[in-house]
């Protein structure tokens, strides 16, 4: 049964809980900040794929260009970081790689990684996942950083040693 306004029962007469899912137009647009999502539903998706490459010698962290920003919906937020890069190392021996995820200027996770196979340029494909909680609505960047960890030859992210492939970043806005 619906629900009739008219002049003798306004807005302010109806009661709460008076107005069912059966009573609104299936073309009546709701505001998602209106809808409410179980804990852990996703509110938004963003990616970023990057396949232009980054050299580096240097023990410092350097930005690869592999980074993605959002604007959470609400500061209860989780945001699930999800990377998939590829790094390599040209060296004589042993080489170490080290990749960094920020949030804007704050690091959130270091991994470093061990590639044995001297004499060669050999790579791996590293991935990573963190799940934050930024508490803002304000837009983040979330970025990947990369530092080669020997004190010879280089390193190179994003692509493989013979440049070719893919990096991408994702994030998740999650309903907390």
């Amino acid at each position: 049964m619906a629900t009739v306004i008219s002049g003798s029962t306004g807005v302010n007469k109806i009661q709460d809980g008076t107005i069912v899912n059966d009573d609104i137009n299936s073309s009546a647009a709701i505001a998602g900040t209106k809808l409410v999502m179980p804990s852990g539903s996703v509110l938004q998706v963003v990616s970023a794929n990057r396949s232009t490459h980054m050299d580096t010698n240097s023990s410092s962290y350097t930005d690869t260009g592999l980074n993605v920003s959002i604007t959470p919906s609400f500061t209860s937020s989780k945001i699930l970081i999800q990377v998939s890069i590829f790094v390599g190392c040209h060296n004589n021996s042993n080489a170490q790689a080290g990749v960094k995820l920020l949030r804007d200027s704050t690091g959130l996770l270091n991994f470093n990684r061990t590639m044995q196979r001297g004499g060669e340029d050999h790579g791996a494909i590293f991935s990573l996942s963190f799940l934050d909680s930024p508490s803002t609505t304000s837009s983040i960047n979330y970025k990947v950083q990369g530092a080669n960890n020997t004190t010879s030859g280089y390193a190179r992210f994003v692509r493989d040693m013979a440049n070719t492939g893919t990096s991408t970043i994702t994030v998740m806005e999650i309903q907390g």
